[in-house]
């Protein structure tokens, strides 16, 4: 997590994200990836559905 990031109250961040500096995470958002984006429901750390593929 770089410098000058705004993560909101219960605002979730996947293992190994980097968020960039000025970023600001919602309320209760999930993010994840290099460097961090919203991730979608379903969305896993690596990305694709709930079983993990891409």
């Amino acid at each position: 997590m770089h410098y000058g990031v705004t993560v909101g109250d219960g605002a979730q961040l996947a293992p190994d994200s980097f968020l960039m500096k000025g970023e600001v995470v919602p309320d209760h958002a999930r993010w994840g990836g290099n460097p961090a984006r919203p991730m979608e429901p379903g969305d896993t750390a690596r990305g694709g559905g709930h079983d993990g593929t891409i």
